[in-house]
């Protein structure tokens, strides 16, 4: 999917030609909570670069950051799902695609390795415990949230185990990726799906813990050998501010590509 930059380039440097020259150079961009701290790494490095005036608006999540690229309020927008089809309908397309790996996360000092039997056990009932006997503590986001899909798809038995959860008095839900890494911070035991790089560029004190023996590393996801990704779509207008043109191909540069990687994004 990401070299889906070549189906669209030719929209792109129609537009940048016939913009006046006096246009703004300025991107404003916005997503998945997820993505929030990548998003400014990246625009970050980019205006450097290039000059462009960049602007990150936090806490919008991937429907509200689509809507708001239909409606000409943002020029990028990072989803955590692909676009629907009433949203290709609006004109706009994906860019570029990148992957980090998803992972289970907890508060726990010292997480001992789940099965995908024992995930689904722990959203069911409220007496699992971590091998040191510690209560695990699941932590639910909305239903209409794209982790909450993903989860479920990725591992067996998990999507019922959640609905079961919601029915549970006292289960915590995390409207945004913010609330819920600040969350599984603040409950002892917590378990959360969450994706390497928001961990790890929001610097939050939570273990990756290995799911049926795959060890939730970089390295291992680039290797093949853990399994588990979300993937993060660059989404436009077909007719976007023509700075977004340099964006998506800085993302392509060896430049853009290594703060990807150092940032768990492939």
């Amino acid at each position: 999917m990401r070299r889906a930059w070549h189906v669209f380039a030719i929209a792109l440097i129609c537009t940048c030609a016939w913009m006046p020259t006096g246009h703004a150079r300025e991107i404003r961009a916005g997503g998945t909570g997820s993505a929030t701290e990548l998003l400014r790494l990246l625009v970050a490095a980019f205006s450097q670069q290039t000059e462009v005036n960049t602007k990150v608006v936090p806490s919008l999540g991937t429907s509200g950051a689509i809507r708001a690229l239909a409606d000409g309020v943002l020029d990028l927008a990072v989803a955590g799902r692909p676009l629907k089809p009433e949203e290709t309908g609006r004109g706009l397309v994906v860019a570029y695609t990148a992957r980090t790996p998803f992972v289970i996360a907890t508060s726990h000092p010292d997480p001992n390795g789940l099965s995908s039997a024992d995930l689904a056990q722990a959203f069911r009932s409220h007496l699992s415990t971590w091998s040191d006997a510690r209560p695990i503590r699941v932590i639910l986001r909305p239903p209409s949230e794209s982790d909450t899909a993903l989860m479920g798809a990725m591992f067996p038995g998990l999507a019922s185990a959640m609905q079961e959860a919601r029915r549970r008095p006292g289960v915590p839900v995390a409207a945004t990726d913010q609330d819920n890494t600040e969350l599984a911070e603040q409950i002892a035991g917590s378990l959360i799906g969450s994706t390497l790089t928001q961990i790890a560029l929001e610097k939050r004190n939570l273990r990756p813990v290995p799911i049926d023996g795959h060890m939730p590393t970089m390295d291992a996801f680039e290797r093949g050998t853990y399994p588990y990704a979300k993937t993060l779509y660059f989404i436009v207008n077909v007719q976007p501010n023509p700075m977004v043109a340099e964006f998506i191909a800085f993302l392509q540069s060896p430049a853009g590509k290594a703060i990807l990687r150092a940032a768990n994004v492939l």
